[in-house]
Parts: C-alpha cells; sequence; structure tokens
C-alpha cells in the first residue's frame, strides 16, 4: 500500500526468473502452536526451500489461486535467481 513516500503511481513489480529445477517451494501451514514470525525465521535458517508460498492477504482465502511467493535469500540456490522484467504497478484506489 502507498505510504507517505510513495505514490500510488510510484509501484513496480517484478517477474523473476526461476530455474524450473528449483521450483520446489514449502506451503505455508501454520498450528496454533507457532506465530509466523517464529515459522518465517525458522524456515529461513533451515534453508531447505527456496520459497515459501503464502496465502494473499488481499483476497479471502476461497481464492486458492492468489498467493505471494517468499523467496529465501539465505537458500544456496538464491543467487540463480534473476529480474527478467520490470512493471509499473498502481494499487486500486479504493485502497487509498
Amino acid at each position: 500500500m502507498p505510504n507517505g513516500n510513495t505514490t500510488n503511481d510510484d509501484m513496480t513489480y517484478a517477474k523473476i526468473y526461476v530455474p524450473d529445477r528449483m521450483l520446489s517451494l514449502k506451503v505455508l501451514k501454520l498450528n496454533k502452536n507457532i506465530s509466523e514470525v517464529e515459522y518465517g525465521t525458522r524456515w529461513l535458517k533451515e534453508k531447505k526451500s527456496l520459497m515459501l508460498k503464502v496465502q494473499s492477504a488481499v483476497l479471502p482465502y476461497e481464492y486458492e489461486h492468489e498467493f505471494n511467493l517468499i523467496i529465501n535469500p539465505l537458500h544456496p540456490d538464491f543467487h540463480k535467481i534473476f529480474v527478467a522484467e520490470v512493471h509499473s504497478f498502481s494499487f486500486d484506489k479504493r485502497f487509498d
């Protein structure tokens, strides 16, 4: 979301390239005994998967195809990922 330092027109998103053989990912499944922060910290430090698939915070759970991928910069294959394209982006004005 835009904040005091950015306008709605200043946003961009990047399409990244990940080699097919590196597309294994872990799906975020929390239990009641661990917080998101604890899970994420453990996931980063374990370095077992390059990406973590998490549910979109904007769309309801029913939209199973709407998700975000978090990339682990500590994973040994992180350096093999690169930005393929950058595009301008604007949030829906209703989010302002």
